[in-house]
């Protein structure tokens, strides 16, 4: 099941969502409860690759400015609500603890070289709109479209923007792996990228965007199979 836009749960909760086995397919990750932890992404047996998206750290667009801003984690490290985290190898990652409820902010990071990429992710048990989510961050955003992780599975041989769902309020650009289009709706548990447009402020989340609908539409590079 599901939390309602306006509803609010007490005490904790165990949240499962299914990823991608493979030990070279990475998934976007972000935590539905307040104290989050990368453990929760490691399958039994296996030392996941895990990475968040320090923007401060990139260079440039190219394929080398891009790589500067990724910084290796280890499973220890606590999941900040509304950022969004990479991870190889998760399978059934499971969350407890207390459920994120109301406004999340995330500080808008600038790069170098026009690279302005901030790496967020539903900071909630429950799917959020992407377009009440850019409705409400237009003024951070340039453009103002979200960029979903839709790998073609080529197992790092062929990493490409091409490989990102693009979502905008003008619609959606699908990647090479999804088989249906995006709804619209950004799943739980969901990371995604956004362009920073360097105004500063914050990123905001809030129980607005929170919908009914599909919450399975969690993007895990299975061949022609969305979750």
């Amino acid at each position: 099941g599901q939390a309602g836009p306006n509803s609010l749960v007490n005490g904790n909760i165990t949240y499962r969502r299914q990823g991608n086995t493979s030990q070279i397919v990475y998934n976007y990750w972000s935590a539905p409860i307040t104290n989050g932890v990368l453990s929760s992404l490691a399958a039994p047996g296996f030392v996941p690759n895990l990475y968040q998206y320090n923007t401060a750290n990139a260079t440039g667009l190219d394929y080398l400015g891009t790589q500067a801003g990724w910084d290796p984690l280890t499973p220890a490290t606590a999941m900040t609500p509304g950022r969004g985290y990479i991870a190889t190898g998760a399978g059934l990652a499971n969350f407890t603890g207390l459920p994120q409820q109301g406004a999340v902010s995330v500080p808008a990071a600038t790069g170098a070289g026009g690279n302005n990429f901030n790496l967020l992710g539903n900071p909630y048990p429950a799917p959020i709109s992407a377009l009440q989510f850019l409705t409400t961050n237009s003024a951070r955003l340039n453009p103002a479209s979200i960029y979903i992780w839709d790998d073609d599975a080529s197992g790092g041989t062929n990493y490409a923007a091409g490989d990102f769902i693009t979502y905008s309020t003008l619609g959606t650009v699908n990647g090479p792996n999804s088989g249906l289009p995006f709804s619209g709706n950004i799943a739980s548990c969901q990371g995604f990228f956004v362009n920073h447009n360097g105004s500063g402020g914050n990123f905001t989340f809030d129980n607005s965007m929170k919908v009914y609908g599909t919450n399975s539409e969690f993007f895990d590079a299975s061949t022609v199979t969305r979750m």
